[in-house]
């Protein structure tokens, strides 16, 4: 991948599964090519051992340091509204230029309407994958996305520089989607992963009842 599409600096908002998951990843595949992974967390960092950058609240809060290219949030759903609303009032005119992509499978990248209008560029990454809540230690942190396809949407020069960034070095399987297929792929995927147990339960009761289990 030319080095001009690979942003200098990649920032991470929350450290959960998926935070930790996603600056693993980065820092494994991308910290040679000169990249710094920065994770912001209300964590103390100094409880955190791990190989990245971890600062304490958010970006453009004082000691934070430069603001990264990319700002990846990954919050919750319902956390999202504001934690782009607090990066709005954190980064003011750093907003401009700034990609901000958050991880929700059932939200568009509207939803980070407030920093396109200051300015910045949005985008949505879900990858069709769970993440547990403790790192699989037999898993390395580069091979955590290897193989995965996620789909992404929003700002087309965003999503096309991240799905190249995704497909190499980090070995995802990277797909643009609309905003409305984003919305079929998500209802799929929760069908697919969440209703496959309930079913087999279901039809072990009815196995059960008929005197066949």
């Amino acid at each position: 991948m030319s080095s001009d599409l690979i942003p200098a600096a990649i920032g991470i908002l929350g450290h959960g599964a998926m935070g930790r998951a996603l600056a693993g990843v980065f820092h494994a595949c991308l910290a040679d090519r000169g990249v710094v992974t920065t994770v912001y967390t209300s964590k103390d960092p100094e409880a955190l051992d791990v190989p990245y950058r971890v600062k304490q609240g958010l970006p453009g809060d004082p000691g934070a340091g430069p603001t990264p290219d990319w700002v990846f949030l990954a919050v919750p759903d319902d956390a999202l509204g504001t934690a782009a609303r607090a990066l709005s009032v954190r980064l003011g005119d750093a907003i401009a230029g700034t990609a901000f992509i958050h991880m929700s499978g059932a939200l568009p990248a509207s939803v980070l309407g407030v920093l396109a209008a200051g300015g910045g560029v949005t985008a949505s990454m879900h990858p069709l994958q769970s993440f547990p809540s403790e790192p699989l230690a037999d898993l390395p942190p580069a091979e955590r996305l290897r193989g995965v396809p996620i789909s992404l949407q929003g700002d087309p020069g965003v999503c096309d520089r991240l799905g190249r960034l995704l497909w190499d070095p980090i070995g995802a399987e990277p797909f643009r989607v609309s905003e409305t297929q984003k919305e079929a792929l998500h209802i799929a995927a929760v069908l697919a992963s969440n209703a496959v147990v309930p079913l087999l339960a279901a039809a072990g009761d009815v196995l059960r009842m008929a005197g066949l289990q």
